[in-house]
């Protein structure tokens, strides 16, 4: 506690303020000097850009005890700027190590920005830390597709951290997750023909034409065997079979006789491949210092098929993302693919990616005590607050 300010300061009181409890041991006012070796008063190191609170004590010649009134152990920092990405530590330099209490007094706002940090660390450190918000203290976004927003505050100190919120603590919001892809279209089909080469040898593969006009014999021969045997007019095509057998180009000609070349076709249907899902649409950003929440992207249309087949189903539209300390939206299921005349609907489309993690408003590891509540936005945790 405070020397008061007024009225006669004793030695004692010294011994109260700067002195490990319970210690009764004789000392000299010397050893109070600002700096002294005994390690009771503490000068600021080179680098320690608070204000200390023994700042009126004399490093060295007359010291009386009248210049300890309104003294006390400890540093006071106050931050009016804004800045990102802040560590605690920083402005105490060297001494952030020393087992002195220190204040941090914010009033300007913290924001985190780096994508790999929080906006306000307090971490390590050693004697009473308090750390006091005036103003604003947000956590960076979580970034396109289903990034964790950061954390307003970290924790991890080996001692106790007492924190007075005055104002806000902002979680930064996860981002959307990216939509699922669309489904693949659905097969189609068309007919083909097929056909064999002209093939020529008597009797083996011909078409023979006898005794010429309507009452000559049609035979047909087909890799040796003879397929076709009647009285008819002549024919240029005939169906056996699923086959159809065609006369093609005349070889001889004996007058009562003819023989020709022989080909054949037939129809067979050709499946072809539906048409490739579009990729989903990406996420949108969550809500951080210095960036607005935004809307997931459309997702991809999907790609042509082959003939009479489907097209490939759209993506799905990518999550919004999160506001403050919120988690981002889940991207959206991808359309089912199109409609091919030989199997019908497509697949179905995929589900989209889960949004990213909301950030901490307090991300605590070790203990600590909420003085202040103020607007928190985000889980705090995991480590619960003690009351103030």
């Amino acid at each position: 506690m405070t020397i008061p300010a007024a009225g006669v300061v004793k030695m004692s009181d010294l011994r109260t303020e700067y002195m490990p409890a319970g210690s009764n041991q004789n000392v000299l006012l010397s050893s109070f000097y600002r700096g002294n070796a005994s390690g009771f008063v503490r000068k600021n190191a080179a680098n320690n850009a608070a204000v200390n609170r023994s700042a009126t004590i004399p490093e060295n010649g007359i010291i009386k005890l009248s210049q300890f009134r309104g003294q006390s152990t400890g540093w006071d920092y106050t931050n009016a700027a804004v800045i990102t990405d802040a560590l605690m530590a920083t402005p105490f330099g060297d001494d952030w190590a020393v087992n002195w209490p220190k204040k941090y007094t914010n009033n300007g706002t913290i924001g985190g920005i780096r994508g790999v940090s929080w906006a306000f660390r307090i971490e390590g450190g050693a004697g009473k830390l308090e750390f006091v918000n005036n103003s604003e203290v947000q956590g960076g976004y979580g970034a396109p597709n289903s990034g964790g927003g950061y954390h307003a505050v970290h924790i991890n100190s080996p001692v106790r951290v007492y924190i007075t919120n005055n104002s806000a603590f902002r979680g930064g919001g996860g981002a959307g997750g990216v939509g699922g892809a669309g489904g693949q279209g659905g097969q189609g089909y068309y007919t083909a023909t097929g056909t064999e080469s002209p093939a020529y040898q008597i009797q083996y593969n011909e078409i023979f034409i006898g005794a010429g006009g309507d009452s000559g014999i049609t035979k047909v021969w087909w890799a040796g065997s003879k397929i076709w045997d009647n009285y008819a007019p002549p024919y240029t095509a005939i169906g056996i079979g699923g086959y159809t057998y065609y006369q093609g180009a005349l070889v001889v000609d004996y007058g009562s006789s003819q023989h020709y070349y022989v080909y054949r076709q037939w129809q067979y249907n050709v499946v072809t491949t539906g048409g490739a899902g579009g990729g989903g649409g990406n996420g949108g950003r969550g809500q951080g210092y210095g960036y607005a929440n935004t809307a997931g992207n459309p997702g991809a249309g999907g790609a042509a098929g082959g003939t009479n087949s489907g097209t490939g189903g759209t993506g799905g539209t990518g999550g919004s993302g999160g506001v403050w300390g919120s988690v981002g939206n889940t991207g959206n299921t991808g359309a089912i693919g199109g409609y091919g005349n030989y199997s019908g609907w497509g697949g179905p489309g995929y589900g989209g990616a889960v949004g990213g993690a909301a950030g901490y408003a307090i991300h605590a590891e070790t203990a600590w005590t909420s003085v202040v509540n103020g607007t928190r936005q985000g889980t705090i945790g995991p480590v619960a607050a003690t009351a103030g």
